[in-house]
């Protein structure tokens, strides 16, 4: 019998992760007991609460940064939270990137009851290319946080507007858009395990079979 060899490919679909760098919030350069760390734990009952700054990431204002053994998963989780009457607090990633991901992922839960009513956070990422003089905008999106009282997974799409490949992410997480009016300290935005994702397409080798 006459051998055939016929070379089978099969092309899988799979999801593959891209690392920010402590997107866990494991790591802390700083933590220190303030004032606002035992308001956090009397007024919502935060466990372990502690101010600090997040190593690889960006604060943008001074006190409503916290880090609490409350998390998802590993030791720590982060949380953004109001101070006083200031509006929010917010909290900025930037890193090169050397591919297309397809969302932003992670957990998270959001506590404003019982306090200056309802707010809004939300997670804004762009995607640039430098090109050679300025940074071009290769993709963006944004995502909503509703309140919820359990860690829950959140998915933030990009838009994009560019068929070039990104060299650059920029993440700014905020956690409210309203004061606290009666409270020290309001909306506590938690976040942990944020990685990009990416549906790619891979090939297998080939292979021979007879007939």
């Amino acid at each position: 019998m006459k051998n055939y060899f016929i070379l089978l490919f099969l092309i899988t679909t799979h999801l593959t992760y891209g690392q920010i760098k402590n997107g866990d919030f494991e790591m802390w350069d700083t933590v220190f007991i303030n004032s606002y760390s035992a308001n956090l734990n009397s007024i919502f009952g935060v466990t372990d609460p502690y101010g600090g700054n997040v190593k690889n990431w960006t604060m943008i204002g001074t006190y409503g940064i916290s880090r609490t053994t409350d998390s998802y998963s590993g030791n720590y989780s982060l949380i953004l939270h109001n101070w006083y009457n200031y509006v929010n607090q917010s909290i900025v990633y930037k890193d090169t990137l050397s591919f297309r991901p397809q969302n932003l992922q992670g957990f998270f839960k959001y506590i404003t009851g019982g306090t200056d009513g309802l707010s809004q956070g939300n997670a804004r990422v762009t995607l640039t290319r430098f090109n050679g003089t300025s940074n071009d905008t290769i993709a963006d999106g944004m995502y909503l946080f509703d309140s919820t009282s359990a860690f829950t997974p959140f998915h933030l799409d990009f838009n994009y507007i560019s068929s070039l490949t990104p060299d650059s992410i920029h993440i700014t997480l905020v956690n409210s858009n309203k004061a606290c009016m009666n409270n020290v300290v309001c909306h506590l935005l938690y976040l942990d395990d944020l990685t990009l994702t990416n549906v790619s397409v891979s090939e297998k080798r080939p292979y021979a079979v007879n007939e």
